[in-house]
């Protein structure tokens, strides 16, 4: 990875909740690719034709920063990465088959490491949840791993909630639930998945209470030999209901595909939500790399949105380089923010508790990054009670290599908050 340089078009990722308790191809057939971390420590996986199988996410080792350390069937978290890593001697994904993936709070994105082959006649389903009309209050739709939350069922007409996320969608009263926009970078280094929708109600009408949608996943397969496709990876944002009074649909996530070559008849999608005024969230990012011949055409015209073809590069980047950019929110309040948030909605679970509400700085520290050219935006979230809160971070001190950050924000409900950060470079 030394050789290739990833640009910083958009860095990412902390995800925190805040409690407030008081109130071109080569033509030639290639060798294997080095895939660093590609052991074949968890085995092959095999999901049978016509059964569905779901890998709980929980059950994988936890590691901090050590993302290839040896699996033992069930995968590695890696805490510093934030990524779930399963090393597998093979994939067969057969016909009729499904593999999805349990959600977790933290929704840390997937990526497969296989030493051998891939064969995927099935179905990869890393989709977001839809969004449902007149749920019980607070119903929040769910997304693929990776992504983000759609905005949850309001209570009552008079209220609507923005969707989770870097970019989810906005919603004030009686305004539409918006739908999620895109963000992340071409080489999907890091994997980002799908940010929500807004939920939407209508104050003194009799207009449905709709959830958002969620944010489709994001999942890499990087194998060491050759990809064959006949069946689809499915990275949507999830879709939300109505459409006059209807609420935002779910950014589409990501999907990297790497192999020495990759054939198939299949398909992959990472198209945004559709929602309010039949209108579509924002599409994610599918990247394909191979070494040996092209991609067939008819392969490539059933992704949605169209992919990104690269060469693949040998050794195979997996994971960000030591230094490429990073953006990390380190306080609330003053506060400590866990290295590892876990992103839990439930009040008692929450990652950061404040004593009061009020004015708060959010300190931010970013790393590899020109703070004269890179604006740090945070966006807070309420799981309930209002719009979303935005916020430009102010530059404090330091330089390229490391700075410091403060965002000014006033805090005025006594509820759960989800908290993100995200720097973009221009």
């Amino acid at each position: 990875m030394p050789q290739h340089q990833y640009p910083p078009t958009s860095v990412l990722r902390m995800y925190v909740v805040l409690a407030l308790l008081v109130a071109g191809f080569a033509d030639h057939v290639s060798a294997q690719l080095t895939v660093p971390g590609a052991d074949g420590s968890d085995g092959s996986l095999v999901i049978a034709a016509g059964t569905t199988t779901i890998i709980d996410l929980e059950n994988a080792g936890v590691v901090e920063g050590n993302w290839d350390t040896a699996g033992t069937g069930s995968g590695v978290y890696d805490q510093n990465l934030h990524l779930f890593v399963l090393k597998l001697t093979s994939l067969d994904v057969q016909a009729g088959a499904t593999l999805g993936f349990t959600f977790q709070s933290r929704s840390a994105p997937v990526m497969m490491l296989i030493e051998g082959n891939a064969t995927i006649a099935g179905t990869i389903d890393v989709k977001g949840q839809d969004g449902t009309t007149n749920a019980a209050p607070f119903t929040t739709p769910q997304p693929g791993p990776g992504g983000y939350r759609g905005g949850p069922t309001p209570p009552t007409s008079s209220f609507s909630f923005p969707g989770h996320g870097p970019a989810g969608g906005d919603s004030s009263l009686d305004v539409r639930g918006e739908h999620a926009a895109v963000y992340g970078n071409d080489f999907l280094l890091p994997l980002t998945g799908g940010s929500g929708g807004a939920s939407r109600a209508v104050s003194g009408g009799t207009a449905p209470r709709n959830s958002g949608g969620a944010g489709g996943g994001a999942i890499a397969v990087v194998c060491a030999g050759a990809v064959q496709l006949d069946g689809t990876i499915d990275a949507r944002g999830g879709s939300a209901p109505g459409r006059s009074f209807g609420s935002g649909g779910g950014a589409g996530g990501s999907v990297r595909v790497v192999g020495t070559t990759i054939n198939g008849s299949g398909s992959i999608s990472a198209l945004g939500g559709v929602g309010i005024f039949s209108l579509a969230a924002d599409s994610g990012r599918i990247r394909l790399e191979v070494t040996g011949g092209a991609v067939p055409q008819g392969f490539i015209n059933n992704c949605n949105p169209a992919p990104i073809q690269a060469i693949a590069a040998d050794p195979v980047p997996v994971v960000p380089s030591a230094t490429s950019p990073t953006v990390t929110l380190t306080a609330i309040g003053g506060i400590a923010v866990p290295s590892d948030p876990a992103a839990n909605m439930t009040p008692e679970l929450t990652d950061v508790f404040l004593a009061s509400s009020g004015p708060t700085d959010f300190e931010i520290t970013t790393t590899q990054l020109d703070p004269a050219t890179t604006m740090v935006t945070v966006r807070v979230a309420p799981r309930q009670n209002g719009p979303e809160i935005t916020a430009v971070a102010t530059h404090v001190s330091g330089d390229v290599n490391s700075s410091s950050w403060i965002a000014p924000i006033n805090l005025v409900d006594v509820i759960p908050h989800a908290v993100t950060v995200h720097a973009k470079q221009n």
